[in-house]
């Protein structure tokens, strides 16, 4: 059987790292409000849903961060609008965010911190 978890993070153009079930994908993100604020809040936060085993062998280590596209037209183009800045990044879009990801298989996180909202 297959599982959904989620997971909040800060919205960063850095590569961050989170905690995951092993052998999770990242399957939706959406924007998240502020948790415990009164009335209507801002969507500081983003929502990650990935799918994994209901009876996953552990938890392993996840990059992530916001990604940036090239703005069609620009006349000055940001070289690195568009390009994940490590190798094997996943591209994950939908109409909302842009977003790289990649499960690191050595469980350090490469040396990059923790994203805790």
């Amino acid at each position: 059987m297959t599982r959904v978890t989620s997971n909040v993070i800060l919205p960063k153009e850095e590569w961050t790292t989170i905690q995951v079930p092993y052998g999770s994908k990242l399957v939706w993100a959406r924007r998240w409000g502020s948790a415990g604020s009164p009335g209507p809040v801002p969507l500081d936060y983003i929502k990650l849903s990935f799918s994994s085993a209901d009876q996953p062998l552990g938890m392993q280590t996840c990059l992530i961060r916001v990604g940036t596209e090239q703005s069609p037209g620009s006349q000055n183009p940001d070289p690195n609008a568009g390009t994940s800045g490590i190798s094997d990044a996943v591209a994950f879009i939908n109409n909302e965010l842009f977003l790289w990801w990649k499960i690191d298989m050595f469980g350090n996180g490469g040396g990059y911190p923790p994203n805790r909202p």
